[in-house]
């Protein structure tokens, strides 16, 4: 399981007259023994967002950076996932060094 990986997403909501569509990208390695790996990585996001009422309509367009460092449990074979990690995202207006998940899953 060590070696390098990627993820690619989509995603979106629409909520109260406030929709979002996201795309997520990013690569990660992966260094350990048997079931727990320390995880590196760099993402890039995309963000399309928009809120509209009666009386007006706004759209917002985004895209940001993250780096990835941290902890997965991951069985070698099938069963239950776990990491978590500390995950700084910036762009060219803002950067968030505290930003954090927590992911929970099974592996097939």
């Amino acid at each position: 399981e060590n070696g390098a990986g990627f993820r690619v997403g989509v995603g979106a909501f629409s909520i109260s007259g406030i929709s979002a569509v996201t795309v997520p990208l990013g690569l990660n390695y992966l260094i350990g023994k048997k079931n727990n790996f320390f995880e590196i990585g760099a993402g890039y996001t995309y963000l399309d967002l928009s809120a509209s009422s009666k009386a007006t309509k706004k759209n917002f367009n985004e895209s940001f950076g993250n780096i990835t460092i941290g902890y997965r449990y991951a069985p070698v074979k099938s069963g239950f996932f776990f990491k978590i990690e500390l995950t700084p995202v910036f762009s060219g207006n803002f950067f968030i060094p505290y930003f954090a998940g927590i992911g929970l899953g099974y592996k097939f």
